[in-house]
Protein backbone atom coordinates (compact mmCIF):
# COMPACT_ATOMS: atom_id res chain seq x y z
CA UNK A 1 0.00 0.00 0.00
CA UNK A 2 2.35 2.94 -1.43
CA UNK A 3 0.93 6.00 -1.30
CA UNK A 4 -1.80 5.40 1.72
CA UNK A 5 -1.58 6.55 4.89
CA UNK A 6 -2.92 5.48 7.93
CA UNK A 7 -4.77 8.11 9.94
CA UNK A 8 -3.04 7.97 13.59
CA UNK A 9 -4.64 5.90 16.02
CA UNK A 10 -6.92 8.03 18.53
CA UNK A 11 -4.88 8.66 22.35
CA UNK A 12 -6.18 5.69 24.69
CA UNK A 13 -8.50 8.55 26.64
CA UNK A 14 -10.46 9.03 23.18
CA UNK A 15 -10.90 5.26 23.14
CA UNK A 16 -11.86 4.71 26.30
CA UNK A 17 -14.08 7.94 26.75
CA UNK A 18 -15.77 6.38 23.24
CA UNK A 19 -16.61 3.30 24.53
CA UNK A 20 -17.76 3.95 28.11
CA UNK A 21 -19.85 7.49 26.76
CA UNK A 22 -22.57 5.31 25.17
CA UNK A 23 -22.65 2.71 28.13
CA UNK A 24 -22.54 5.60 30.68
CA UNK A 25 -25.29 7.99 28.92
CA UNK A 26 -27.47 5.44 27.28
CA UNK A 27 -29.52 6.98 24.11
CA UNK A 28 -28.66 9.97 25.21
CA UNK A 29 -24.94 9.82 24.36
CA UNK A 30 -24.14 12.27 21.37
CA UNK A 31 -20.65 11.62 20.43
CA UNK A 32 -19.12 13.14 17.59
CA UNK A 33 -20.93 15.79 15.38
CA UNK A 34 -21.65 15.15 11.73
CA UNK A 35 -19.23 16.49 9.00
CA UNK A 36 -21.98 18.96 8.35
CA UNK A 37 -21.87 20.23 11.40
CA UNK A 38 -18.47 20.36 11.43
CA UNK A 39 -18.70 22.44 8.26
CA UNK A 40 -20.93 24.37 9.71
CA UNK A 41 -19.15 25.46 12.88
CA UNK A 42 -16.09 25.85 10.45
CA UNK A 43 -17.75 28.63 8.21
CA UNK A 44 -20.08 30.20 10.58
CA UNK A 45 -19.09 28.96 14.11
CA UNK A 46 -17.62 31.22 16.35
CA UNK A 47 -13.68 31.77 16.24
CA UNK A 48 -10.73 33.02 18.19
CA UNK A 49 -10.09 36.84 18.35
CA UNK A 50 -6.95 38.26 18.82
CA UNK A 51 -5.99 39.48 22.24
CA UNK A 52 -8.84 39.11 25.11
CA UNK A 53 -11.37 38.25 22.94
CA UNK A 54 -12.50 34.58 23.35
CA UNK A 55 -14.95 34.20 20.64
CA UNK A 56 -16.18 36.05 17.84
CA UNK A 57 -18.70 35.38 15.35
CA UNK A 58 -20.03 37.27 12.05
CA UNK A 59 -23.83 36.87 10.73
CA UNK A 60 -24.80 34.09 10.00
CA UNK A 61 -27.17 33.62 6.67
CA UNK A 62 -30.50 33.15 7.30
CA UNK A 63 -30.87 29.80 5.77
CA UNK A 64 -28.09 28.14 7.98
CA UNK A 65 -29.21 29.58 11.30
CA UNK A 66 -31.38 27.09 12.75
CA UNK A 67 -28.40 24.58 11.95
CA UNK A 68 -26.23 26.41 12.89
CA UNK A 69 -27.48 26.77 16.51
CA UNK A 70 -28.53 23.19 16.64
CA UNK A 71 -24.87 22.27 15.44
CA UNK A 72 -23.68 25.23 18.50
CA UNK A 73 -25.97 22.98 21.22
CA UNK A 74 -24.28 19.54 20.00
CA UNK A 75 -21.56 20.82 20.13
CA UNK A 76 -21.43 22.22 23.73
CA UNK A 77 -23.66 18.77 24.78
CA UNK A 78 -21.02 16.69 23.51
CA UNK A 79 -18.14 18.53 25.08
CA UNK A 80 -19.53 18.30 28.40
CA UNK A 81 -20.67 14.94 27.83
CA UNK A 82 -17.32 13.63 26.97
CA UNK A 83 -15.92 16.15 30.10
CA UNK A 84 -18.15 13.90 32.22
CA UNK A 85 -17.00 10.47 31.05
CA UNK A 86 -13.76 11.34 31.62
CA UNK A 87 -14.26 12.20 35.00
CA UNK A 88 -16.16 9.32 35.91
CA UNK A 89 -12.75 7.67 34.48
CA UNK A 90 -10.79 9.07 36.55
CA UNK A 91 -13.08 8.60 39.40
CA UNK A 92 -13.14 5.26 38.59
CA UNK A 93 -9.31 4.34 38.20
CA UNK A 94 -9.57 3.47 34.43
CA UNK A 95 -7.15 6.03 33.70
CA UNK A 96 -3.71 7.06 35.82
CA UNK A 97 -0.61 8.91 35.43
CA UNK A 98 2.52 6.74 34.47
CA UNK A 99 5.12 9.73 34.82
CA UNK A 100 2.98 12.40 32.84
CA UNK A 101 1.20 10.12 30.72
CA UNK A 102 -2.10 8.79 31.07
CA UNK A 103 -3.06 5.52 30.26
CA UNK A 104 -5.96 3.53 30.73
CA UNK A 105 -6.47 0.10 32.64
CA UNK A 106 -8.46 -1.98 30.42
CA UNK A 107 -9.42 -4.78 33.16
CA UNK A 108 -10.61 -1.85 35.66
CA UNK A 109 -12.54 -0.19 32.47
CA UNK A 110 -14.33 -3.46 31.67
CA UNK A 111 -15.20 -4.15 34.87
CA UNK A 112 -16.68 -0.56 36.21
CA UNK A 113 -18.24 -0.51 32.35
CA UNK A 114 -20.03 -3.95 33.34
CA UNK A 115 -21.08 -2.26 36.62
CA UNK A 116 -23.02 0.49 34.87
CA UNK A 117 -27.11 -0.74 35.01
CA UNK A 118 -29.00 -1.05 31.50
CA UNK A 119 -29.28 1.90 30.24
CA UNK A 120 -26.42 3.95 31.86
CA UNK A 121 -25.59 5.72 34.86
CA UNK A 122 -26.59 9.03 33.72
CA UNK A 123 -30.12 8.14 32.91
CA UNK A 124 -32.10 10.26 34.78
CA UNK A 125 -34.31 8.15 37.83
CA UNK A 126 -38.04 9.48 38.19
CA UNK A 127 -38.21 12.44 40.17
CA UNK A 128 -39.75 10.90 43.29
CA UNK A 129 -41.23 14.27 44.28
CA UNK A 130 -42.90 15.40 41.04
CA UNK A 131 -45.99 15.01 40.91
CA UNK A 132 -48.99 14.67 37.95
CA UNK A 133 -50.77 17.63 36.97
CA UNK A 134 -53.22 19.49 38.56
CA UNK A 135 -53.35 19.73 42.31
CA UNK A 136 -52.21 17.69 44.79
CA UNK A 137 -53.78 14.62 46.00
CA UNK A 138 -52.58 15.65 49.94
CA UNK A 139 -53.97 19.38 49.62
CA UNK A 140 -57.30 18.12 48.76
CA UNK A 141 -57.27 15.24 51.86
CA UNK A 142 -55.64 18.19 54.57
CA UNK A 143 -58.55 20.47 53.55
CA UNK A 144 -60.97 17.39 53.38
CA UNK A 145 -59.92 16.78 57.13
CA UNK A 146 -60.34 20.23 58.25
CA UNK A 147 -64.14 20.27 56.60
CA UNK A 148 -64.55 17.22 58.45
CA UNK A 149 -63.29 17.94 61.86
CA UNK A 150 -65.87 20.75 61.18
CA UNK A 151 -68.64 18.17 60.72
CA UNK A 152 -67.32 16.04 63.65
CA UNK A 153 -66.98 18.70 66.18
CA UNK A 154 -70.75 20.14 65.26
CA UNK A 155 -69.83 23.26 64.12
CA UNK A 156 -71.16 23.05 60.91
CA UNK A 157 -74.04 20.36 59.50
CA UNK A 158 -73.78 17.97 55.83
CA UNK A 159 -76.65 19.77 54.92
CA UNK A 160 -74.81 23.73 55.61
CA UNK A 161 -71.67 21.94 53.63
CA UNK A 162 -73.45 21.09 50.63
CA UNK A 163 -75.12 24.51 50.44
CA UNK A 164 -71.32 26.32 50.96
CA UNK A 165 -70.67 28.50 47.46
CA UNK A 166 -67.21 27.44 45.52
CA UNK A 167 -66.18 31.28 46.06
CA UNK A 168 -67.11 31.81 49.64
CA UNK A 169 -65.21 28.03 50.24
CA UNK A 170 -62.05 29.66 48.10
CA UNK A 171 -61.80 32.54 50.30
CA UNK A 172 -62.58 31.06 53.35
CA UNK A 173 -60.15 28.24 53.53
CA UNK A 174 -58.00 30.20 50.94
CA UNK A 175 -57.80 27.62 48.20
CA UNK A 176 -58.84 27.10 44.78
CA UNK A 177 -62.42 26.66 44.27
CA UNK A 178 -62.12 23.19 42.30
CA UNK A 179 -59.70 22.28 45.09
CA UNK A 180 -62.57 23.13 47.77
CA UNK A 181 -65.05 21.32 46.00
CA UNK A 182 -63.10 18.30 45.52
CA UNK A 183 -62.17 18.65 49.40
CA UNK A 184 -65.87 18.83 50.40
CA UNK A 185 -66.63 15.89 48.34
CA UNK A 186 -64.35 14.08 49.99
CA UNK A 187 -65.68 15.23 53.45
CA UNK A 188 -69.11 14.59 52.89
CA UNK A 189 -68.04 10.99 51.58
Amino acid sequence: MTGQRKAPAPPPTTEAIDKAGPVLFGDDWLGTLSKREHALLEQHGPHRGAGPNEQLIAPCPPHSRNDLDRALGRYHRAGAQRSTVLDWLFQNQVIFDNHGELCINGATLAAALAAVPAGGLMQQAPDETARARGRPLDLRKELAAKMKALLDSGSVTKSEMKRWKPDWMAKHFGHARKTCVDARKLALA
